[in-house]
């Protein structure tokens, strides 16, 4: 394509003109307003950057966010109504503008003033030859941009952003390349030393274009002889002009002036590609495949750069291995490795904080996330350290299949088809739970008590408890590729489709309570009917609506129209609105269904439906990424008014019953995705509206009514789910940090006391210190005031006698200089009287020059008309010589003329020649004039200085007085300081002796306490005894029901053993039936046949029949199988009937078996912990009893005293109570014997 003319036709700083589909709404009176947005594009080209160093600019859908990464808030910039997206960012060197590219049939770039996040220019030419901007790039000054277009043509473009118009327009494409590829080219940008020049980057594509004479033409340079390559990026590195250009192969070419230099050593990674380029002020930054960033800078040998640093950027979910098991759940915070997607994640876009920190890096990943990188502070020799955080929130990675709203708590989950399940908090926009699946999500719903979650997957549906921050799976239900599930408005009920069937369960049992069948195509909605949850309302691709009663599963309402497909349904208590292929919103009469009025939508089709009831609007979000609100009161008095005009036509209705709707009920429409909206769902207050596309953006909407009304004053709940084994081990958690809490405040008790000694040490030695340096001052004070004094003796003499001095000088100097002034003055009066003089006489002599010269003029003039006149006279006689006469006139007064001329410039040189002598003179008076002043002015500098001299010596007497008066202020903060230690210390004193004091009272309240405790003690074991005998008395009973159980088994048996008996022989009376049946009827076709035989008149014929029959009935052969089959087949059916009575005989007995040893098990287990226990407590009297009888021989010589008789009396009740437990030991024994669980007792 040939160079563009230097001066294009462009569209000014004006917005497009919006479309009839999103019309422009004034944000101080829309219905709708943006609270925040979760999500990121990540096919943006450099889709995230800074202006300041914490606002953040990235694309959200069809939006800009603008978040400050300190306040957590967000802003947002709409893009234009007419665009179909953004494909492009680009912030310039200042910081002060960023430019947005936005796509469409005629593709604009808008420049936006980063302080008001307000529109500054509008770019914008007739033909760009693309639908899109693939990159942009300003200038180092700001007031050039270059853009490069798209497929097929690609142009470049460069822009003047002062005058809002391009300057020049050329291809980047050569002639014959390969054009068809949608990705030829993908980067463009300016040198920082010369805005003329640009770069353009692409696959096999590398050039510089020149502006030059209003046009751009291809410069030389390039990457010389290589082999073209597929170059992803390339950055400039200023001050040097110099281009690091990266490949899909991993490597990294390294350009200068426009000459390929060589690659870089240490390439980031073995082929893998680096898709994106950053300078910063020590070199760059390059990110690409597998999340990998690394860090060059610039060094000093012959490669110029040198890797320094490199790390990976990932997120890290928790992953479900089989899609829904007892998996771990994750909060968004955590950064270190994705799992599941690592060969996916690639880095796609840098930006730095500004200059000169340049600390913060934000990183946009091909997975949608965004992440912030501190360069400054990480460490990034630690693998498994955090040195990335995610910005806001964790996103999710792919389109957005599923949504649903909680009731009891300010809870959103979504489902995407990146296999995650995110559950959101819309008041802190936060992700509480992030959770990866195995296998693709489908579907999702959340309880309204906020507990329980509905997951569907192609294999079964799950239904999955929500534990604080994890999600396990509780049941699981086989129903395939559930796209659709829901649960009621109470939670009471949820409902699941597959293909063309509802399932309807009870939650809190899950018991399937019955199947909505109806549809003959797939069914796409799903929608409980508010308030009591009784019947459903379907929506299908077979153009079907249809309306259920859960109390019998029947339908009792339907709405066809088969030429088109629902996709999504609401109702009021009204209308039933229905959203189809056809661009047509449906309303419905409530009752039967029946069609009352269509909406055209006109340019798309609406996907998904939900309702403010109390706003009286209805939402639909559209195929074109367009979030729409109609008025469904509107929508009613238009039908109202429809229907008076009807019975005022005698009931004619001209257009019918499904007429559309003339007047219009949308009331407003918001740019809200890229790519149809997939979900959106109103909360259970109605104040807000969320809304998830196929761009993998979640948007939460403030709905502000057309009236002020109440809301629903909901009080969240609190309440979560907890494992036990969970709340097991955080309650050991926190008995261990009790402990060790308890075990820090000890050692920092310990290490307080320790510091307590140092500083009581240190405080001794800072008095010695103290005291000696304060001698040291008084010395040298009582020093530095003597030589003080003697210095101002001496200074007041020398002050006095230099004042003296230049009292005198200043005195003769004012005399000499002021008879030398009056000297000067007298002379140049004189010269300017003779100045004067001379220029009277000049003047005089002038003007009698000029007299003279006018009179010689006047006379030569008076004779010249003499002989003019007697020239007249002889006219007719001289007609022949006239010619020759004029000419000799002529030639006379030229002569004359030339003589005055020169005679009036000798008197003007003469003249000025004076004048210049005089001047002369007047100078030399003036430059003598100057020295004399010049001198005046150095004997002033001398005064000047000498004055100086004095005002410095009077500041050094000024700074000693300073200095004194500080060493004393010293002197004074050092006592201050000294009487506020001993305070300090007998403060700590004071505070040593009542803690002495309260530990003293603690002693004497911990015996109280003893004392208490051991009372309890003794009142417990009365009721530990009573505890015991109901025990005792629960166990025979137990003992008791289990005899009655066992019974009851028995009887169950025998019961079922009779029952087994009696069909058998109802089976066996059925089979003697059939028999008795078939001889009958054998019996009546032989009585037949010998009628037959009778009544046959022919002998012949006769004796053939006859023989027949005998042959068939008759015959050995014929009589030996039929009695063997009859035989047979007795003994077969006992055995049979046998058989299958002693396999459930045998089942029953295994199943009473298994039973039983599981209750046996339990006794066992139960017997030995007793068991055990009463073998330890034995043991422990046998030590105290040895020990008792070794006090005993140690006092027998002493005789028995009162107190040997109560050793005695102990002893004797230690031997009953040991022998009352060898008897109970014993007796357990023999329990476990009985048990089948011998236990050995130890010796005694």
């Amino acid at each position: 394509m040939a160079a563009a003319p230097a001066a294009l036709a462009v569209t000014g700083t004006g917005a497009p003109h919006a479309s009839s589909a999103a019309t422009a709404v004034d944000p101080n009176n829309s219905m709708l307003s943006k609270r925040f947005v979760l999500g990121a594009q990540s096919d943006v080209k450099d889709g995230c950057c800074f202006t300041d160093e914490s606002t953040l600019w990235w694309v959200a859908g069809r939006s800009i966010v603008v978040y400050n990464s300190q306040t957590g808030a967000q802003k947002f910039i709409p893009s234009s109504p007419t665009s179909d997206g953004i494909s492009a960012l680009a912030v310039s060197p200042s910081r002060k503008m960023v430019a947005v590219a936005e796509t469409g049939d005629n593709p604009g770039i808008v420049i936006f003033d980063t302080a008001t996040r307000k529109r500054k220019r509008y770019l914008q030419v007739p033909d760009v030859g693309s639908r899109e901007f693939v990159c942009l790039a300003f200038s180092i000054d700001g007031k050039h941009l270059v853009s490069l277009g798209g497929f097929p043509e690609w142009n470049v473009v460069l822009w003047s952003v002062d005058k809002s118009k391009a300057v020049a327009m050329t291809s980047a494409a050569d002639r014959g390349q390969h054009t068809q590829d949608r990705r030829l080219m993908n980067q463009c940008s300016l040198s920082p030393r010369d805005s003329s020049l640009i770069c353009v980057s692409g696959n096999g594509v590398f050039k510089f274009f020149k502006y030059s004479d209003g046009q751009l033409r291809q410069a030389p340079g390039g990457l010389g002889r290589n082999e073209p390559m597929n170059y992803l990026a390339h950055v400039w590195l200023p001050p040097e002009d110099r281009i690091i250009v990266s490949t899909d192969n991993g490597d990294l070419l390294l350009v200068e002036n426009g000459e390929y230099l060589h690659h870089l050593p240490l390439s980031p990674s073995d082929g893998l590609s680096i898709d994106t380029l950053i300078a910063h002020s020590k070199g760059f930054v390059c990110g690409g495949d597998m999340g990998l960033v690394t860090i060059f800078e610039r060094s000093e040998d012959k490669e110029l750069y040198r890797k320094m640093r490199t790390l990976k950027v990932e997120q890290n979910d928790r992953k479900d291995g089989d899609g829904g098991g007892a998996g771990g759940g994750s909060s968004g915070g955590g950064l270190t490795t994705m799992a599941g997607s690592e060969d996916s994640v690639r880095v796609l876009a840098f930006t730095l904080t500004p200059a000169p920190s340049e600390e913060i890096a934000a990183i946009l990943t091909s997975t949608h996330q965004l992440f912030m990188l501190n360069l400054a502070n990480a460490d990034f020799s630690k693998a498994d350290d955090r040195v990335t955080e995610v910005v806001a929130q964790p996103f999710h990675a792919g389109p957005i299949t599923g949504l649903d709203i909680c009731v009891r708590k300010p809870l959103i989950v979504t489902c995407g088809k990146d296999r995650r399940v995110i559950l959101w908090n819309y008041l802190t926009h936060t992700a509480e739970i992030v959770k990866t699946f195995a296998t693709e999500v489908l579907s999702v719903a959340i309880h309204p008590s906020g507990l329980h979650l509905l997951v569907g997957f192609p294999d079964k549906l799950r239904f999955m408890n929500i534990y604080g921050d994890d999600i396990r799976e509780s049941r699981s239900f086989s129903i395939r590729s559930c796209t659709e599930c829901r649960f009621s408005h109470g939670g009471q009920f949820f409902a699941a489709m597959h293909a063309t069937i509802v399932h309807v369960y009870f939650t809190y049992t899950c018991e399937l309570l019955g199947h909505l069948r109806g549809h003959n195509g797939k069914i796409k909605h799903i929608r409980f009917v508010a308030p009591d949850d009784n019947r459903i309302l379907t929506a299908g691709v077979d153009g079907a609506i249809y309306e259920f009663s859960l109390s019998d599963f029947h339908k009792i309402g339907d709405h066809t129209i088969k030429a088109i497909s629902y996709s999504s349904v609401s109702c009021d208590d009204q209308f039933v609105w229905a959203a189809g292929n056809d661009r047509k919103i449906r309303q419905l009469d409530r009752q039967h269904l029946a069609p009352s009025a269509e909406h055209d939508l006109q340019n798309a089709a609406a996907v998904c439906l939900t309702q403010s009831i109390q706003d009286k609007l209805l939402f639909a979000g559209c195929e074109d990424g367009t979030l729409r609100a109609f008025s469904t009161l509107l929508a009613q008095k238009n039908l109202q008014g429809r229907q008076v005009t009807e019975k005022s036509n005698d009931g004619t209705d001209p257009e019918g019953g499904g007429a559309d709707n003339k007047a219009g009920i949308m009331v407003e429409a918001h740019v809200a995705h890229v790519g149809p909206v997939t979900r959106i769902e109103v909360s259970f207050d109605e104040s807000i509206l969320v809304s998830v596309g196929d761009d993998g953006v979640l948007v939460v909407w403030d709905i502000f009514g057309s009236e002020p009304h109440s809301r629903h004053d909901i009080e969240f709940a609190e309440e979560i789910l907890i494992d036990k084994k969970d709340l097991e081990d955080r309650n050991k958690t926190i008995e261990d940090l009790q402990d060790k809490v308890a075990e820090l405040k000890q050692r920092m008790e310990h290490q307080h006391y320790k510091r307590e000694l140092k500083h009581e040490e240190r405080m001794q030695e800072l008095k010695d210190r103290f005291a000696e340096g304060r001698q040291r001052q008084s010395k040298l004070l009582e020093q530095l005031i003597s030589e003080k004094n003697d210095q101002a003796i001496k200074f007041t003499d020398t002050f006095s006698a230099l004042e003296e001095a230049h009292r005198q000088d200043m005195t003769k100097i004012d005399q000499e200089y002021s008879a030398k002034i009056r000297t000067l003055e007298d002379q140049c009066a004189k010269l300017q009287l003779a100045i004067d003089e001379q220029r009277a006489e000049f003047e005089s002599a002038k003007n009698i020059r000029e007299k003279n010269a006018a009179e010689a003029m006047e006379a030569l003039k008076r004779n010249h008309t003499t002989q003019l006149k007697e020239m007249s006279d002889s006219i007719a006689q001289l007609r022949l010589d006239k010619e020759t006469g004029d000419t000799g006139a002529t030639e006379v007064c030229g002569q004359i003329e030339f003589d005055t001329d020169a005679e009036i410039m000798d008197l003007k040189e003469r003249y000025e020649h004076r004048m210049k002598v005089e001047q002369d003179q007047c100078a030399k008076l003036r430059s003598e004039n100057s020295v004399l002043q010049s001198k005046e002015n150095m004997v002033r500098a001398d005064l000047d200085a000498k004055r100086a001299e004095k005002e410095d010596k009077m500041t050094f007497l000024k700074t000693l007085d300073s200095q004194i008066k500080n060493f004393e202020k010293d002197l004074a903060a050092l006592n201050h300081e000294l009487t506020e230690r001993s305070e300090t210390i007998q403060d700590k004193e004071k505070r040593i002796y009542d803690l002495k004091k309260k530990n003293e009272e603690l002693g004497k309240f911990r015996f109280v306490l003893e004392y208490k405790i051991a009372e309890l003690r003794d009142q417990i074991e009365p009721r530990e005894a009573e505890i015991k005998a109901a025990t005792a008395k629960y166990a025979e009973m137990e003992v008791e029901s289990e005899r009655y159980l066992h019974m009851n088994e028995s009887l169950v048996l025998t019961i079922r053993g009779l029952k087994l008996k009696l069909d058998g022989q109802s089976k066996e009376m059925d089979s003697l039936n059939q028999r008795l049946a078939s001889a009958e009827d054998f019996q009546r076709r032989l009585h037949t046949e010998l009628t037959d035989l009778y009544e046959e008149g022919n002998p012949r014929r006769m004796k053939e029949l006859t023989k027949a029959l005998y042959y068939q009935h008759t015959a050995p052969r014929g009589t030996s199988q039929l009695v063997l089959a009859r035989g047979a087949d007795d003994p077969q059916r006992d055995y049979n009937r046998s058989r299958d009575y002693l396999e459930r005989t045998v089942s029953g007995l295994k199943k009473k078996l298994v039973k039983d040893n599981e209750t046996n098990r339990a006794d066992r287990c139960r017997i030995v912990s007793e068991n055990v226990t009463l073998i330890r407590e034995i043991n422990e009297l046998r030590r105290e009893v040895r020990t008792l009888q070794n006090q005993k021989r140690g006092t027998v010589h002493s005789g028995p005293s009162g107190e040997d008789n109560s050793v005695f009396k102990e002893l004797e009740m230690q031997r009953l109570e040991l022998q009352r437990l060898r008897s109970r030991a014993e007796e357990l024994e023999r329990q476990a014997h009985a048990v089948g669980k011998p236990v050995s007792m130890p010796a005694a």
